[in-house]
């Protein structure tokens, strides 16, 4: 018997067999809490900007020289979840539902890239001065989200931007 009146096996080395399924148990959480530690540092937040960059963002100021771009989320649903969005693989933001981010682009094309449960784009062929809006839809999928960038015109856009918040650009 073991202390505390429980029964208790050795094997032909001596151990207790409740002492090596105890320190099985042990080691399997303590690969169990790296693994959640681990995947708790790389998640990434929607940055939110100030009132006062949110607020100039929305008078919809031009570039002579750039286009500008904007990339509005204006959907509730699934709104917590987190969805990073890509502009030409050198500027990126992580959305949530409501929320928006400006860039300017150079004259040209320039890819809108969704990344969800597949990296979706949209190619924007953009002129200096003006002004484009980029929405993106999202629908759940099997384990995150599926979503749709698409260009929407002037006065659409411009309504989603005024209804959220805009976000940083990495």
């Amino acid at each position: 018997m073991c202390e505390g009146g429980t029964p208790s096996s050795t094997n032909p080395e001596g151990v207790s067999v409740n002492s090596r399924t105890r320190d099985r148990s042990s080691w399997i959480l303590l690969v169990s809490a790296a693994f959640l530690l681990v995947g708790c540092s790389s998640y990434t937040e929607a940055i939110y900007t100030s009132p006062d960059r949110d607020a100039e963002a929305k008078m919809f100021r031009v570039d002579p020289a750039r286009a500008t771009l904007y990339v509005v989320r204006d959907q509730m649903y699934l709104g917590d979840e987190r969805l990073e969005v890509v502009v030409n693989e050198d500027s990126s933001a992580w959305t949530r539902g409501m929320t928006y981010f400006v860039t300017r682009v150079a004259p040209g094309r320039s890819v809108v890239t969704a990344r969800g449960d597949k990296h979706v784009s949209l190619d924007v062929y953009a002129d200096p001065g003006r002004l484009y809006f980029v929405q993106i839809e999202v629908r759940p999928s099997v384990y995150t989200l599926h979503a749709t960038p698409r260009l929407v015109d002037d006065s659409t856009g411009m309504e989603a931007v005024r209804s959220c918040r805009r976000v940083e650009v990495e």
